[in-house]
Order: C-alpha cells, then structure tokens, then sequence
C-alpha cells in the first residue's frame, strides 16, 4: 500500500483483495492467501499457495473509479512497480501480477507485470498532476487495457461501509462470487 493512500483507499484495496483471494482458485490450484507487505517492498502482496503453503506469486492491488472507456485504452502504473515485479518474478521464479478493480464497469483486469511491455513507446513522465506533491510524477508504463484478463466483478465498495462486520463481509464476498 502507498504512503499517499488515504484509510478509503486501503479499505476499497483490502476488500478487493479479500474478493481476489475468493476468486483465486480459478488462477492458480486451491488459490492463494495474501502476506501484506510494507510500502518498501513497493508490491502489495506475496501470495502463499493455499495447496502447499509455497510461493506462488507476487500482486499488486489497484482500485480506480474511472471507467474503462475513459481510459482510452491504456491502464497507467508506475515503471518502479513493474521493475520490482519483474525483479521478484526473475529472483523466485513465480508471476506478479497486476489485479485493477474498475469500480464503476463492475469489472477487474489483471495481467502478470514480466509481461508488460516497457518499451520507449509505451514509457513515460506522468502521476498525479493535481497534488503538486515532488514525488507525485515520476516514470510510469501505459499498459493496453486488452493486455488486461477481465472478469465480472459486482463488488458494491458502499455495501460493506462497516469493517467491524467481518462476517457479513465474508458472507457478501462469497454471495458475488456465486452470483457469476
């Protein structure tokens, strides 16, 4: 998780993560259960097999409320977060991926990051204009939404408003997993 993000974002990240590990045996064998990382690790997550309790994978979460036509085709990331995901998947031999949650098109997108493409074409100056905080802009990767392997996603982010309800999230997770 960043060191920019605010407790919503961490939440909206938490939830979807939460749905992702539901989702995962439909990746990877018996799916896989997420070891939070600090901001210094620079990815969100290393993912432990649920069959071996082994390695399996390295992910990185990301939530947006822009719509993927809005995007106009491309999905941007950090070029530092693509470097650690290729570094992690050369040094453990295991994918990173990338997991997107578009919120608004009840979708997510995910794509493991060695295969993003880092040419000139595709790397650029870019971040969050608005802020006009130093370390805002920086190097970042235009990744092509059809790289992206999309699946239906009907998480509703005001549904579960209430974190104290562990149950009732879990229960809901499952219910939208079912739903598909």
């Amino acid at each position: 998780m960043g060191i920019n993000e605010t407790p919503e974002d961490r939440d909206r990240q938490s939830l979807f993560f939460d749905y992702i590990e539901r989702w995962s045996p439909r990746l990877v064998e018996r799916g896989f259960t997420g070891k939070g990382l600090s901001y210094a690790k620079r990815l969100d997550y290393m993912l432990v097999s649920n069959n071996d309790h082994n390695l399996c994978g390295w992910a990185e979460i990301k939530c947006t409320f822009r719509t993927i036509e809005s995007l106009r085709k491309v999905y941007s990331i950090s070029l530092s977060k693509v470097a650690v995901g290729r570094s992690y998947v050369a040094l453990t031999e295991v994918p990173a991926w990338l997991f997107v949650w578009f919120t608004k098109d009840n979708k997510f997108g995910y794509v493991d990051l060695s295969k993003v493409k880092t040419s000139a074409g595709f790397v650029y100056w870019g971040g969050w204009k608005k802020r006009g905080l130093p370390g805002d802009m920086e190097p970042m990767v235009r990744i092509p939404i059809d790289t992206f392997a999309m699946q239906e996603c009907n998480l509703d982010y005001e549904h579960l408003t209430d974190r104290r309800n562990r149950n009732a999230r879990q229960g809901y997770l499952m219910s939208c997993l079912k739903e598909q």
